[in-house]
């Protein structure tokens, strides 16, 4: 069976990559998509996994695009103090914003500043945040 990894955020990839070649997956491939258009053929994948998703879109939606069938989502809250605490913090909110800036939903230097906001407040630790994150999970018909 073939593994694929698909996120916008290069920081992600290369956590997937080390916990993939920590746990022994051989053969994993990664690569840099957004949910909204994977990066394979329709009908490709069998099943797929979705996590930490915080702009969820209708996740059930696009996995039924992609052919799968029985989707599952959750929702769940987090919440974080530090910023890079765990590390995947820092890239869900700093390194992605130029992908807001891409959406047309903030400017450069608002998505700039905000960066810079963000780790000044962790540097002086009064950094927290709290977010509802989605997952979803879905296969091919048998």
């Amino acid at each position: 069976m073939a593994s694929a990894g698909v996120d916008p955020t290069d920081a992600f990839l290369d956590v997937a990559r080390k916990r993939a070649r920590n746990l022994g997956v051989v053969g994993a491939e990664y690569r840099n998509g957004d949910v909204r258009a994977l990066p394979y053929p329709d009908h490709h994948m069998d099943g797929a996994f979705c996590e930490k998703v915080l702009a969820a879109p209708n996740l059930a939606w696009y996995f039924a695009q992609a052919g799968l069938q029985q989707v599952r989502t959750r929702a769940y809250l987090a919440h974080t103090d530090r910023l890079g605490d765990p590390p995947f913090w820092r890239a869900f909110l700093v390194e992605q914003l130029p992908l807001f800036v891409g959406a047309g939903l903030l400017q450069p230097e608002e998505a700039e500043a905000l960066g810079a906001d963000l780790q000044a407040l962790d540097a002086r630790g009064w950094f927290r945040a709290g977010f509802v994150v989605y997952t979803a999970v879905g296969t091919k018909p048998a």
